[in-house]
């Protein structure tokens, strides 16, 4: 969960910023800390290989506006993300309440 908040976030804040990048800082927030060296590495090429944020955008749009039968815009992107966020950072802070109440937050 603080993984998608991170990159629902990220892309939000910085609109002109390469996906890679957003993708990139979200995975070193919230998942590099608990994951060996290999992983990381491995998860480092994935984080490059994320197409660019046009191509994301367009496809968004044009996938979004056949399920509603509606056009979907960037605007309304941007929107729903926020939104996203938002309620990824709620909903995270309550599932690390959760661990931490239940000794769950120091696993190996």
């Amino acid at each position: 969960m603080d993984f998608l908040h991170a990159i629902f976030a990220g892309f939000y804040d910085d609109r002109t910023a390469k996906l890679s990048k957003v993708a990139g800082e979200a995975y070193n927030k919230a998942l590099a800390p608990h994951h060996p060296w290999m992983l990381k590495k491995i998860a480092g090429v994935a984080m490059n290989a994320i197409n660019y944020r046009n191509v994301f955008i367009k496809n968004m749009c044009d996938e979004q506006t056949k399920v509603l039968g509606k056009e979907y815009t960037e605007e309304k992107i941007y929107e729903d993300l926020h939104i996203l966020s938002e309620a990824a950072g709620v909903t995270s802070k309550h599932m690390w309440a959760m661990c931490t109440q239940n000794g769950l937050d120091q696993l190996p």
